[in-house]
């Protein structure tokens, strides 16, 4: 995860269930701080990312628990 500032993303990784890695740039606040991403790195609580594609990139614009 990279983050912007303390309270937005610029960019995280997710890997699903099945070992998939996927990669989200981030437009604004989407939910979640950079905290509350790495709590749940370390925890592996899972989440549910909302995104958009465009030209292959995967654009997050929400996160939720």
């Amino acid at each position: 995860m990279v983050a912007k500032s303390i309270s937005d993303v610029q960019t995280f990784k997710i890997q699903s269930p099945t070992g998939e890695i996927y990669s989200f740039q981030v437009n604004g606040f989407i939910g979640f701080t950079p905290s509350h991403i790495k709590e749940h790195q370390v925890t592996g609580s899972p989440v549910t990312v909302r995104y958009i594609s465009s030209n292959n990139v995967l654009i997050a614009t929400k996160i939720t628990d």
